[in-house]
């Protein structure tokens, strides 16, 4: 590398220094990782201190006994970057130690807004942590062995579900016997793989009061059935911890306006979690057939001239308002109730 290009990410770090603040409005003391699948570069924002370290068990806890031991109520923020950082974060919870999983997306225009156009891990862990500061960002949920697993069994079931339906839309062409016949294998496969995998998740399920607990509220829904109650609790832990706004916004079924001007836009749906909208979306459905609250409001929703597609949609949006109050009052459904939830 050379001596100006040296200079030139010298300098991005040395000016964004000069302008990083690590005074904050709460107790934190923020901590930003940059997470990479052989190492941890962090940053430390009350002292300044960069560390590197390899991403493994013995030098987490290391790191953990030598340096937030030192560290006045530390909380650690990294991105997500597709399970590098798993070993970390269990270590973390293990040691009553805060942390956050910040969105990625914000992070990248947080540094964008700062002109910071160098890149290097040093200063995206520094980065990370100036974003936590002006964020003021508060504790994820924790994690521990029995959730991740849970959320590898139910993301691979997902997966394989995709998959088959690909096999399964080939079959309707007129394809060659031999080609028919590799399809009919590989069906056959994914449907063995699924009740191996419905088996492991059950057996989870069953061995906790806590997850019966849940599931029972979810289902007492009509139209709610086992993939998505189990999905909701799986990769939605926040269900009946956040309020009805910010759960339709982790979902991704919540409105945003489009105005600008003179011109008011149709509001649209943004972001949000995939494989909980896909299994809302055919519990909406089904819902629509079967729960007389959710086939009443969809009915109103078309005689209020609203789009079907937008109206399934509301009624998504419907179901996981209550389900949220549900969960939130550790409740059942019960329509009449149901029917005072504003949404």
């Amino acid at each position: 590398m050379s001596h100006s290009l040296k200079s030139s990410k010298a300098d991005s770090i040395s000016n964004f220094s000069s302008n990083f603040n690590s005074n904050s409005n709460n107790n934190y003391s923020y901590i930003g990782v940059d997470v990479a699948k052989d190492k941890l570069d962090i940053f430390i924002s009350d002292t300044g201190q960069f560390l590197t370290i390899p991403n493994n068990k013995t030098n987490i806890n290391k790191f953990i006994k030598s340096h937030l031991s030192k560290v006045s109520t530390p909380l650690i923020v990294c991105e997500s970057t597709g399970g590098w950082e798993r070993i970390m974060l269990l270590h973390l919870t293990k040691s009553n130690i805060a942390f956050n999983v910040a969105h990625a997306t914000k992070i990248y225009h947080y540094a964008k807004s700062k002109g910071i156009l160098a890149k290097t891990d040093k200063l995206d862990a520094k980065t990370i942590a100036s974003f936590a500061i002006s964020e003021q960002l508060s504790t994820s949920n924790v994690v521990d062995e029995v959730q991740m697993e849970l959320k590898d069994l139910v993301m691979r079931k997902v997966q394989l579900k995709n998959n088959m339906c690909s096999e399964l839309q080939r079959q309707r062409k007129h394809l060659s016997k031999t080609v028919q016949n590799s399809i009919d294998r590989t069906v056959s496969f994914y449907r063995k793989e699924l009740l191996k995998l419905d088996k492991e998740i059950n057996k989870i399920f069953e061995s906790s009061d806590q997850y019966i607990a849940d599931n029972k509220i979810i289902k007492s829904m009509k139209g709610v059935g086992d993939v998505t109650a189990e999905t909701m609790i799986v990769l939605l832990p926040e269900l009946g911890k956040v309020n009805k706004r910010q759960i339709a916004a982790l979902v991704g079924v919540a409105p945003y306006n489009n105005d600008s001007g003179r011109k008011s836009g149709r509001r649209r749906i943004k972001g949000g979690r995939m494989e909980i909208r896909n299994v809302l979306y055919m519990a909406a459905l089904s819902s629509i057939r079967y729960n007389p609250l959710m086939k009443k409001y969809y009915h109103q929703l078309l005689e209020r001239q609203k789009i079907k597609k937008i109206a399934v949609i509301a009624v998504m949006r419907k179901m996981l308002v209550i389900l949220n109050s549900m969960m939130a009052n550790r409740v059942e459904f019960i329509e009449d109730k149901s029917r005072s939830i504003l949404c």
